[in-house]
């Protein structure tokens, strides 16, 4: 598996992914109402452009397709973190993570933090995040359950 900066050409796949993962992996720990508001339609690409002038993106490719991605700035705030439907727990995750934190200490990043899901919450805990609060956030005035959670580095 290769975990790489984003190129262009991945916009498609990163949409596609983002969306399928919300939809069928995310929807264990969210309603179908909650699920339809968080991710209605599939992104269009300019919507990553722009979005993606402001993150650090990393993929994580295998044999030529898109199976994780996610999204760093340079304050250490952990965005975007999908990993494809039929990649859960193969390592997909733990790969990007590593390649986030190699990142954050190259540029002398201290704390990295997230908005994190029901659903990625073991996840980050796992990665030595803990939850600094729980709190609700509303897409298209539907509320959704998350978790605030940080990491401080130490060398």
């Amino acid at each position: 598996m290769l975990v790489r900066t984003h190129r262009k050409s991945d916009i498609p796949s990163i949409s596609r992914l983002y969306y399928d993962t919300i939809h069928l992996v995310n929807s264990r720990d969210y309603t179908r109402k909650q699920i339809d508001a968080w991710a209605p339609t599939l992104p269009e690409e300019s919507f990553w452009k722009e979005r993606f002038k402001k993150y650090q993106v990393y993929v994580a490719e295998q044999d030529k397709r898109i199976v994780g991605f996610t999204e760093l700035d340079s304050v250490g705030h952990i965005d975007c973190f999908f990993v494809h439907h039929e990649w859960q727990r193969c390592g997909v995750g733990s790969r990007l993570m590593e390649r986030i934190v190699a990142t954050a200490e190259r540029q002398q990043i201290v704390r990295l933090f997230a908005e994190v899901s029901i659903t990625a919450a073991s996840f980050f805990l796992h990665h030595g995040f803990i939850v600094v609060k729980e709190y609700e956030t509303t897409r298209r005035r539907v509320k959704l359950k998350q978790f605030v959670m940080e990491r401080w580095l130490t060398k």
